[in-house]
């Protein structure tokens, strides 16, 4: 805990019989806002999504806001330090080409089969082989 940030800290600890009801309290909450309707599984979920985000909010607040920037990605290539764009350009490039040939003309392989034996139709199907 960094010193100039003392205050916000409170010495506090709930005696054994208060933190069971605190649990237990809670506990009952959770389920009341479950069991309500029409989507109170969702509606729970939520708030614990904004109570944790607000848990997060505060421990960041109490250590003294620290920066969360992070530097570009780089990779050093023959010496030197190159970005993201210049890094994937030959796999970008890539990309852009035409994929090859699929190699089963009408979709898969069974498909494909069927098409050579001469079958065009659902019906031609129906007719048992010979």
């Amino acid at each position: 805990m960094d010193p100039r940030n003392r205050s916000l800290h409170i010495d506090f600890t709930l005696e054994a019989d208060n933190a069971k009801w605190v649990h237990e309290t809670m506990a009952k909450a959770a389920e009341e806002l479950r069991s309500s309707a029409p989507n109170g599984r969702a509606f729970y979920e939520t708030v614990q999504v904004i109570l944790e985000r607000e848990k997060n909010w505060v421990r960041w607040k109490n250590d003294l806001c620290p920066a969360f920037d992070k530097e570009p990605w780089t990779q050093e290539v023959d010496g030197k330090r190159i970005g993201l764009f210049e890094a994937t350009r030959d796999i970008r490039t890539k990309m852009r080409d035409p994929p090859e040939d699929w190699k089963y003309p009408q979709g898969n392989e069974a498909l494909s089969e069927i098409w050579i034996m001469g079958f065009r139709d659902v019906s031609d199907l129906e007719i048992p082989f010979s």
